[in-house]
């Protein structure tokens, strides 16, 4: 789901702040002790925590907005094909029975074959 997306993304990238902020603190910090390191981590972490909600929140929206409008084109494109296929089978079919209608008529036998849009409840174009 998106939300666990998030929740993945976010806690990543929360530890690789923390990780970062960690090694700042005990590489070149060292005159602290330990509890100055950890508060020193902490407030270090309070604006990365804000930052990176904000980050991802975006890039998560951000990219399910871009696929939705991918989404609809795609879905309005095979929508338009299905259309054209629907139409170019109608006039096929219409074309073909007219074909046997004509046939019908010059050899002078009855033609009694319901017309393409009388079958299956199709529109047939």
């Amino acid at each position: 789901s998106r939300e666990g997306w998030y929740l993945l993304l976010f806690a990543a990238q929360c530890l690789l702040c923390l990780s970062a902020i960690a090694w700042y603190e005990l590489r070149h910090n060292t005159g602290d002790g330990l509890l100055e390191t950890g508060i020193a981590v902490l407030r270090g972490m309070e604006a990365g925590v804000v930052v990176i909600a904000a980050w991802t929140y975006t890039v998560m929206e951000g990219g399910a907005m871009l696929y939705e409008r991918y989404a609809r084109k795609r879905f309005e494109s095979g929508r338009e094909v299905g259309r054209q296929e629907g139409i170019q089978q109608g006039s096929r079919a219409w074309e073909a029975w007219n074909d046997r209608r004509l046939q019908a008529e010059r050899q002078g036998r009855p033609f009694d074959e319901p017309p393409p849009s009388a079958r299956n409840g199709a529109s047939g174009g």
